[in-house]
């Protein structure tokens, strides 16, 4: 795993704060690494929001030492999540204090436990797949995920935050509020004086990149709409000027897509059928598929939770559809 010749990317967001866009990891689809937000809080007491993923360690120093300030001049880190390319290069500041949300003070606690769950999951998701279908290749996604997901310290020294907590970085006095949905540790940071919303793994154009709990995710959203916020900031692409909007868009957005999703659900296809179907192929990159399947999975699993679908069969035979037969119909008479 080596990171990618493309520069990293600075930019200022207002006084005394810079957006440090880091590369994707070189060798890895797009469907796993994308660019990273680290954010650089200028101050006598330099802080980041979040770190990156290990392998773009050498590129977050190139882009500090060109803001003039060294490694070890950083003093705190906030990761605002646990996904490995937030929090994932953290231990190699080893000078820094850092900040995550543990909501009982105790877990998520082990860096290598959270990164080998993803690992695991992906890996038997993948296993799963290549035995329904032979034409699933396997070995390239075996390759990325242990590439992508390497072993990483399981003694991780943290100050753990909770919801409702506020913490210090550099000038900024940020607002903890543990937003569940996109992952367990998951968290948004808002600054009441600029109004700026840091939120995390939170998707602000499309389909949700990171979930594991669909109606979380959605309370989530609707809790941070509710601030008076200016600029929104996530851990993956553009920031926003129209910081309220932006997230009620976004809602709005998820919203309207679990609304209409049963009258898309004609015919009772699988997820790999309605994947086909919604895209005209199936992906080429066995990675992307699996990431694919994995989220419109647990979107179809909240439809059938919250009674707007039913679903019948099991594993990838699974079908989803207002006309499929539920076998709770007889039971809720």
């Amino acid at each position: 795993m080596t990171p990618t010749d493309t520069p990293q990317t600075v930019e200022k967001i207002t006084e005394g704060l810079l957006r440090i866009e880091l590369p994707p990891v070189a060798g890895i689809c797009e469907a796993l690494s994308t660019s990273t937000n680290v954010y650089l809080v200028e101050h006598p007491s330099p802080a980041l929001i979040n770190a990156g993923h290990p392998a773009q360690f050498d590129h977050l120093v190139r882009a500090l030492r060109g803001c003039g300030i060294s490694p070890a001049d950083i003093e705190r880190i906030i990761a605002t999540s646990w996904q490995i390319d937030v929090v994932g290069a953290a231990p190699q500041f080893p000078g820094a204090d850092l900040f995550v949300l543990s909501p009982d003070m105790r877990t998520p606690r082990d860096l290598e436990m959270q990164v080998d769950a993803r690992r695991q999951r992906l890996l038997q998701l993948g296993g799963r797949m290549a035995d329904f279908d032979d034409r699933f290749r396997r070995q390239p996604v075996e390759e990325q995920i242990e590439d992508y997901y390497p072993r990483l310290t399981r003694d991780l020294r943290f100050a753990p935050l909770r919801n409702g907590h506020f913490v210090k970085a550099g000038s900024l006095r940020l607002e903890v509020m543990g937003t569940a949905g996109p992952g367990a540790g998951h968290m948004a940071l808002y600054e009441e004086e600029r109004k700026l919303l840091f939120c995390g793994d939170f998707t602000m154009t499309h389909l949700p990149r990171f979930l594991e709990d669909t109606r979380a995710y959605l309370v989530s959203l609707e809790r941070l709409a509710q601030l008076e916020s200016k600029r929104v900031l996530p851990n993956r692409g553009r920031v926003f000027t129209q910081g309220r909007w932006t997230v009620t868009r976004a809602a709005n957005f998820l919203n309207n897509f679990l609304g209409n999703a049963p009258a898309a659900l004609v015919r009772s296809p699988s997820v790999l059928e309605f994947i086909e179907r919604d895209r005209g192929h199936l992906p080429e990159d066995p990675v992307e598929l699996l990431l694919l399947y994995e989220r419109f999975q647990l979107l179809f699993d909240e439809l059938v939770r919250s009674r707007a679908i039913a679903a019948a069969g099991d594993g990838f035979e699974r079908r989803y559809g207002v006309d499929v037969d539920d076998p709770r119909g007889k039971i809720r008479g």
